[in-house]
């Protein structure tokens, strides 16, 4: 049987907290995460910080992934998108070190995973990508 991983987002302006809405976060930082613990795979850079509708630059950034933690809610456009590639959003409340949530999602993980994150897990155990198409 397969590795069961989850690959997560961060809306970043500084690459250490969770600080920004997905529409201009200047940084996705991006995890791989399963049980024995967690890997940065990569971050990707906005230096402009802007951008919006389906053409937004950060949801092919997010091409794989199953989650991502936000400052704001995702609304619009993004939100339809994001729904239709199965990432689940966490908006979550001030400004939390990405740190401290991967501490947090690695627990999750180990203890009892909720049913989102056990079909994404089926999904990457099948291999099925996921399209922002």
């Amino acid at each position: 049987m397969s590795k069961k991983m989850l690959r997560a987002a961060f809306a970043s302006d500084d690459r250490q907290t969770v600080n920004a809405e997905f529409i201009n976060a200047k940084h996705l930082v991006i995890y791989e995460v399963d049980t024995n613990g967690c890997t940065h795979t990569t971050t990707y850079d906005f230096p402009d910080g802007t951008g919006g509708g389906m053409n937004n630059p950060r949801l092919a950034a997010l091409q794989g992934c199953g989650l991502i933690f936000v400052a704001k809610p995702v609304i619009g456009e993004e939100a339809l998108a994001l729904i239709r590639s199965h990432v689940f959003v966490s908006k979550i409340e001030g400004n939390q070190r990405i740190a401290d949530l991967l501490d947090k999602l690695l627990f999750t993980l180990r203890d009892n995973p909720p049913p989102w994150m056990r079909k994404t897990w089926e999904r990457e155990t099948r291999g099925g990508a996921m399209s922002f198409a």
